[in-house]
């Protein structure tokens, strides 16, 4: 599944355009927050296809090299132990996942797989793998899922090639690749479920929780809505400091912290501040981390003492 951590990125990406285009129109907003998501699905969906390209290209090369002039006896008999991998041929034979592959087809460059092809051959684990007798289904999925995560999920390749769809996409893939891997290390061919494509945003999994979707449109919502009031918390703690002189990025941080306090009960204040505290630190600059820490603190003891943080369930509760 997608990682929350990822949900508060996009979100906090439509905002900040938001923001900056001085849109006025909520709705055309949360248009841009679900085009977001559709094309993180998107990217999903494209990594599991660079998948099975290099498949096919695997497959490609084995029948190149009994052409060769003069074949060796592997070239001609090779070992297909790894095409015979029954996590792969099942999923290039899943119906729900070729369906989705052809609804976002890329023409892809195979020229990509030319270098990650020769990479694996002489990937250390990859020639265990092919010189082992143990044959069943959890191994072969273990090794399927980890060629994927360390060859194909972060190739340099692949990721150029996504990004010059979406420039975007060169950084969401480092969440949606462990979201693949583990949706592979979960696959299993007698669930159905498991073998479906990942969503970008799930239902919700227990009883008083929210869902993916409703999580974003709430932190994206609440915080347009909340702006002067956040304006006001933040100045009576900011004395004698103009908001102007913020950075936006930590404005904006700052704001979609303190929608969570207020409108998301089942999330920890602890959770959230730290949530920020790392996201400061990657879109922020060199004092971002500190100057996050330091005023979400503040709110939170302050917002906690007067009895305005209202958490629920299990350890959450606000004493």
């Amino acid at each position: 599944m997608l990682s929350r951590r990822l949900h508060r990125i996009k979100t906090f990406q439509v905002l900040y355009a938001f923001v900056m285009q001085e849109i006025a129109d909520l709705e055309k907003g949360k248009k841009w927050l679900h085009k977001s998501f559709e094309r993180i699905y998107q990217l999903i969906v494209h990594q599991i296809d660079s998948y099975l390209k290099f498949i096919d290209f695997y497959a490609f090369m084995l029948e190149e090299n009994k052409k060769k002039l003069l074949p060796t006896p592997e070239d001609l008999n090779p070992n297909l132990k790894f095409l015979h991998n029954p996590l792969i041929v099942h999923l290039q034979n899943n119906a729900f996942v070729q369906k989705e592959i052809q609804k976002f087809s890329l023409t892809w460059d195979y020229e990509i797989f030319r270098r990650i092809f020769f990479d694996v051959l002489s990937w250390k684990a990859y020639q265990a793998y092919m010189n082992s007798s143990e044959d069943s289904f959890d191994y072969h999925r273990k090794f399927a899922a980890r060629l994927f995560k360390k060859k194909i999920a972060y190739a340099g390749l692949i990721k150029d090639f996504l990004e010059s769809f979406y420039v975007e996409w060169g950084f969401d893939l480092n969440y949606t690749g462990l979201v693949v891997y583990g949706w592979m290390c979960d696959y299993n061919p007698l669930d159905i479920e498991t073998t479906k494509v990942p969503p970008a945003l799930k239902p919700a999994q227990d009883l008083g929780e929210i869902s993916d979707l409703e999580f974003v449109e709430i932190l994206f919502e609440k915080t347009i809505l909340h702006r002067r009031e956040f304006e006001v918390e933040l100045q009576s703690i900011l004395k004698n400091w103009d908001l102007e002189r913020m950075l936006i990025v930590d404005r904006l941080l700052l704001e979609m912290a303190m929608t969570e306090f207020l409108f998301i009960p089942t999330i920890p204040p602890k959770v959230t501040i730290d949530e920020y505290i790392e996201i400061g630190e990657t879109f922020g600059s060199d004092k971002s981390k500190v100057f996050i820490n330091g005023i979400l603190d503040q709110i939170h003891r302050k917002w906690k003492k007067e009895g305005r943080i209202r958490k629920h369930g299990a350890g959450l509760t606000e004493d």
